[in-house]
């Protein structure tokens, strides 16, 4: 049995491939992962010899299990995931359908790990919190508990759950939002990478041209 290879792209430049990544992608018969994921890995592509075959991933989480059952012992296959494998990515998932003998691990470095040293932040107390495709009210009790104990809170928002949506989520619940900083990180990694310093009662104008992407959020407790 060869095992398939699960590797953490980081969060979009090339610059943030390691280099162990890029001669798994070299030698890949077959990648699989989202347009966003394969993307971060053209320059790699468009220097292999042989064109690999593709999984283009987009919800169909299921074809995509079968589709690596059926090829993963015959040829070398990559399943490409974006920021660190680890860290609140399709790894989940793909665990529910394969021993851990099946398949090895690539880290990546994650936008979290990019976010803070762009702020030139420790991370090691931070806490972590992710809305992205998951349920809100999972986890919030936690995120509480670590804002008013002053610890750093990353966040990884999405397209419909944006970093306006969550203060005004939390505002509802009662939460003081005003005691709140907020650091907002677009299109980490990229040519077009944004950093917005903020808060509360000044997000809404602050993101009005930015709502619609990927972001990391960092959640401070003021003074």
């Amino acid at each position: 049995m060869i095992p398939f290879d699960i590797i953490g792209t980081g969060p979009g430049g090339k610059g943030s491939l390691t280099f162990r990544a890029f001669e798994i992608i070299q030698q890949a018969d077959i990648l699989v992962g989202s347009k966003r994921a394969i993307n971060i890995v053209d320059f790699i592509i468009r220097e292999k010899k042989n064109r690999p075959e593709f999984f283009f991933l987009k919800g169909n989480k299921e074809e995509m299990v079968t589709f690596i059952k059926n090829r993963k012992d015959s040829r070398r296959l990559a399943l490409l995931v974006t920021g660190d494998a680890g860290f609140y990515s399709l790894l989940h998932y793909i665990s529910r359908y394969f021993d851990k003998n099946e398949y090895r691990i690539s880290p990546g470095i994650s936008s979290v790990q990019i976010a803070a040293s762009r702020m030139g932040l420790l991370w090691n107390n931070a806490f972590f919190y992710s809305i992205h495709g998951r349920d809100v009210k999972s986890g919030i009790s936690d995120f509480t508990e670590a804002f008013y104990k002053g610890r750093d809170i990353y966040m990884l928002t999405d397209k419909q759950r944006t970093p306006l949506w969550f203060t005004r989520f939390l505002h509802e619940k009662g939460f003081q939002v005003h005691d709140m900083e907020i650091i907002l990180f677009f299109n980490l990694d990229y040519e077009d990478e944004k950093i917005i310093h903020t808060d509360y009662n000044r997000l809404a104008e602050d993101v009005k041209n930015e709502e619609e992407k990927l972001c990391v959020m960092l959640i401070r407790k003021k003074g």
